[in-house]
């Protein structure tokens, strides 16, 4: 582990599974025990994935699309992987990814990066898009368009040398290039850019932005407007500051991309003040540090006028510890920016004169706060309908029914009723199950498809079965109703287990499930389907 990680690497050769597809999860999962080498990492890039720091990279498709996509390190018990997540979905629809496809990830680095030459990273798309439109016949874009892919590709070649070769505008790597087919596997190459540019090929703001902060070269040259500096003087003794008091190299990099100004502030005056307050609530550190670079707002606002006053006062008006403050802050920064009370006394008063229970009403207020700072009209309207379908302003189902009217527009609702109609649900089913668990309502249309379609079509349910328990709709398909339905059905062909409650199953903690339906039959068939079945071993 921690080679130089220098040069065209071959990192996995892997065949597609569901769940590399599967558009709720967005993971292309990288096994270890599938890895070729774990030298395309270098050693601080290794080091920065043991410490839980995922890597923002580039990736670059058959068709030279580029995509920024999120590289990290999963470990989950004795297994280990590497993953790319968040934006995955999007390689999958442009290459059309399908299970059973072959596919190879490839590494690769670049030293030398011209932000502004006319062959940049950042206008790949672009470049593409001109000679498309020339080839549709628009003739006025040949010369410049033809021109620039030529350099293009001349500059790709360079890179990689004899290692690949282009052809029709598409890569082909050596293990492919002797067949070219469309059965040859699909290469998608993995670029991070070295440390080492030179300053007289860039302006020096993004270059700095690219190898101190970890920005890709789209999000530094955006950032680098809002700033002015031309040495990294300032900048450096922000980013020391960050570092000496925990925060991660990825946290920095958040912080950075949310709130620019921060390399240039006074961090003993602007940060130092905020984070000792902070840690005078007792605040665990961990999640002090995480809160903060996931929303940085509360570091450019007065400490004595503004955050102190409403911390307090949130406190005083909620009844929470300090630790609640800042998960409600979390969630809704104006928690610390405005006095809240003030915002949301109105609404308050309307759920009590209908019978809510005060100690509910602070506990949703800490938990969903952007709920609350409606206008008075809407949000008693509101809580007038939510009345009007039954539910009991005593229980605390009516605040999630609330939130789930609050936060839906109308529209979206009715998207909703028609998808859920088309599954056969009639107005009066979904109403039915809404009022059973509201929250459901709230999941995405995406969501909802992927898990109806799971048990009507595979495990030959009945829709109306759903309907029945719309908690299920709340579980991750890919982490925990495909792994655990396929032990299921896996011990009941082996005549291990009998009849069974699979709703009751998957409401089983991960331990309990382990202890009940893995472990005790030592079988490695079981442990092995349910690792794989978790991408953890394919």
């Amino acid at each position: 582990m921690g080679g130089t990680g220098t040069g065209l690497v071959l990192v996995i050769q892997k065949t597609i599974f569901y769940s590399d597809v599967n558009p709720t999860a967005s993971r292309f999962s990288i096994p270890f025990s599938q890895v070729k080498t774990h030298d395309f990492l270098n050693e601080a890039e290794a080091k920065e994935l043991a410490h839980k720091n995922p890597m923002q990279v580039c990736l670059l498709d058959p068709s030279l699309k580029q995509t920024s996509i999120t590289f990290n390190k999963w470990v989950m018990g004795n297994t280990s992987l590497y993953v790319l997540t968040n934006t995955w979905n999007s390689v999958v629809k442009n290459n059309q990814l399908e299970k059973g496809v072959m596919v190879q990830l490839w590494s690769f680095r670049i030293a030398k990066l011209k932000i502004h030459s006319q062959i940049e990273v950042a206008t790949m798309s672009a470049l593409l898009k001109a000679e498309k439109e020339r080839r549709m016949g628009k003739s006025e874009y040949y010369s410049n368009s033809r021109r620039l892919v030529s350099a293009f590709e001349s500059m790709i070649f360079s890179i990689f040398k004899s290692q690949v070769f282009i052809r029709n505008g598409s890569f082909i790597l050596p293990t492919c290039a002797k067949n070219v087919s469309f059965s040859r596997p699909i290469a998608l190459l993995l670029v991070r850019y070295e440390s080492g540019i030179a300053e007289n090929e860039q302006p020096f703001k993004i270059s700095y932005l690219i190898n101190t902060i970890g920005l890709s070269p789209q999000s530094a040259f955006s950032v680098s407007k809002k700033l002015h500096f031309e040495t990294s003087q300032q900048p450096d003794t922000v980013i020391s500051f960050f570092n000496n008091h925990g925060f991660s190299r990825t946290q920095i990099r958040d912080i950075v991309q949310k709130w620019p100004a921060s390399l240039l502030c006074n961090p003993e005056k602007t940060l130092l003040p905020k984070l000792q307050f902070f840690y005078s609530k007792r605040i665990s550190g961990s999640q002090l540090l995480r809160i903060l670079s996931s929303n940085p707002d509360s570091f450019r606002r007065s400490l004595d006028n503004c955050i102190i006053p409403n911390f307090n006062s949130f406190k005083e008006f909620t009844r929470c510890g300090d630790d609640q403050v800042f998960l409600a802050y979390k969630n809704y920064s104006d928690v610390l920016s405005r006095n809240f009370q003030s915002i949301v006394a109105p609404n308050i008063a309307i759920l009590k004169e209908y019978g809510v229970p005060e100690s509910n009403i602070m506990v949703e207020l800490v938990v969903h706060p952007r709920a609350y700072a409606v206008s008075p009209d809407k949000f008693s309207r509101t809580v007038e309908q939510v009345k009007k379908m039954g539910f009991n302003p005593s229980k605390r189902r009516f605040l999630t029914a609330l939130q789930a009217f609050l936060q839906t527009s109308k529209s979206t609702w009715e998207k909703k009723f028609d998808l859920l109609n088309q599954w056969g649900w009639s107005n009066e089913v979904v109403l039915s199950a809404f009022e059973k668990y509201p929250r459901f309502m709230m999941f995405s249309e995406k969501k909802i498809t992927t898990i109806m379609s799971f048990f009507v079509h595979t495990m030959g349910w009945k829709s109306l079965d759903i309907a029945n328990r719309p908690v299920i709709l709340s579980y991750s398909l890919e982490r925990r109703i495909i792994p655990r339905c396929s032990v299921l059905q896996a011990l009941l062909s082996k005549g291990l287990i009998k009849k069974f409650s699979v709703c009751l199953v998957l409401e089983y903690t991960e331990k309990a499930f382990l202890q009940r339906f893995v472990t005790p039959y030592e079988d490695p068939y079981i442990l092995k389907l349910y690792e794989q079945k978790l991408g953890l071993s394919e």
